[in-house]
């Protein structure tokens, strides 16, 4: 490909033709490598070629340039037409579901980056690693989505790169912390749990905000690694929460998506909580609405195990995606959490305040505990009680604190 992108620049001038080159991968597909076997994955690659090798777009060349990537050289002379073409088609007829034998539908998406001759490089190599970073940055903004390359985008990518460096040394050192935002029983406004917040300060980059870090974790494989420390962290340190709150405090704690493919997942858990001396009784594993509707099969078998093994199950930003009431049976979790953004409309919107009241009588009707996040005001505190909601969270009782932070509020309260 690089031969032949050298020589369609040296071939332009001639043929009043210009040149783009755009770099294709497919999003999480190693997690379709790890749940469903490398040899799956090679054959949902060689679909995905076959798709590709189909487009019926003149004067394009298409090769393979690294596991999961495409590249595909355009000679056009309306390049953006043609790339927006390209785009287009890569979605249609190349991004949707692929089906093996004796296998369920493999969803697929794409993401794609674009850079263009002599705007964005003047060789094969510059075009090449500037639609990769694009690329890159089309899969931050949104799985499936596209982007151009930009001035900036090298900047940012040399950011990154740094900030991943500096997040694998700081896992390996043990530097990142847990902060805790309590949850309140709002009948009496008790403290009876916390929510486990992570968080990084970097010497280099300062502190570093956990919408940055946690993506770029998912992103590059550091996720489990950075769990597994927190874990043991917050683990540990709920223990002597209970000592303080009372053998009824509960830590909840977040996990991502991507994580719920890992073999032996369950048993992790348990392994961690075990050696912490936390009950099993006693930690709340939150996970999004999306991820508990997740298309994987394996997802429903791990959160059984979990169940089953004694874990408490929360389904946090409920409201946000598309639950199926039966599924949300079937999982039996024990709570639910109110989305921030219905929080934020009680007492201002008579249509949030009526989505909220309906989340929490749907909850209570499946026999699940309902926790509000979010909350910030008297009136959202007491509109949420006269509701019938159990617990509530938010800056209105504290802000995440460190952990020794955390402890005072045993004797302070939150009033």
């Amino acid at each position: 490909m690089v031969q032949n992108i050298d020589n369609a620049i040296a071939s332009i001038a001639s043929t009043g033709q210009q040149v783009a080159v755009l770099v294709c991968g497919l999003d999480r597909f190693q997690r379709i490598n790890a749940s469903l076997s490398y040899p799956v994955g090679d054959r949902a690659l060689w679909q995905i070629g076959q798709r590709l090798g189909k487009l019926a777009i003149k004067h394009l060349q298409i090769a393979r340039i690294g596991g999961d990537q495409f590249a595909l050289l355009l000679r056009s002379t309306d390049p953006d037409k043609a790339t927006q073409r390209m785009l287009r088609a890569i979605q249609r007829s190349v991004a949707r579901d692929i089906k093996l034998a004796q296998l369920p539908p493999i969803p697929i998406s794409i993401s794609t980056g674009v850079a263009r001759h002599p705007i964005d490089g003047d060789n094969a190599e510059s075009l090449l690693s500037n639609a990769e970073t694009a690329m890159y940055r089309a899969k931050r903004q949104r799985r499936g989505d596209s982007a151009f390359f930009s001035a900036e985008d090298n900047v940012k990518a040399h950011r990154i790169l740094l900030l991943e460096s500096d997040l694998r040394r700081a896992i390996k050192l043990g530097e990142p912390e847990v902060f805790y935002q309590p949850i309140v029983r709002l009948r009496d406004r008790r403290i009876i749990g916390a929510e486990a917040l992570a968080r990084w300060y970097s010497a280099e980059h300062g502190q570093v905000p956990p919408d940055q870090f946690i993506p770029l974790a998912e992103e590059t494989g550091l996720i489990r690694p950075l769990t597994q420390v927190l874990l043991n962290r917050a683990a540990h340190e709920a223990v002597q929460m209970r000592q303080g709150f009372g053998p009824e405090f509960r830590l909840a704690f977040n996990f991502s998506a991507s994580q719920l493919d890992q073999s032996g997942f369950a048993r992790q858990v348990f392994a961690h909580l075990s050696a912490a001396g936390l009950p099993r009784e006693a930690f709340e594993m939150e996970l999004t609405e999306s991820t508990m509707m997740s298309q994987d099969e394996r997802v429903p078998e791990i959160l059984r195990q979990l169940r089953q093994g004694g874990i408490r199950l929360s389904i946090d930003d409920f409201g946000t995606g598309f639950s199926s009431l039966a599924y949300l049976h079937e999982l039996d979790a024990q709570s639910l959490k109110v989305d921030r953004r219905f929080v934020a409309q009680l007492g201002h919107d008579a249509a949030g305040e009526r989505i909220t009241e309906s989340i929490i009588a749907m909850a209570h009707a499946l026999n699940m505990e309902v926790i509000a996040e979010g909350v910030e005001t008297t009136e959202q505190r007491d509109w949420l009680a006269d509701l019938g909601c159990e617990y509530a969270q938010g800056y209105l009782f504290s802000r995440p604190r460190p952990f020794d932070e955390f402890m005072e509020l045993c004797h302070l309260g939150v009033g």
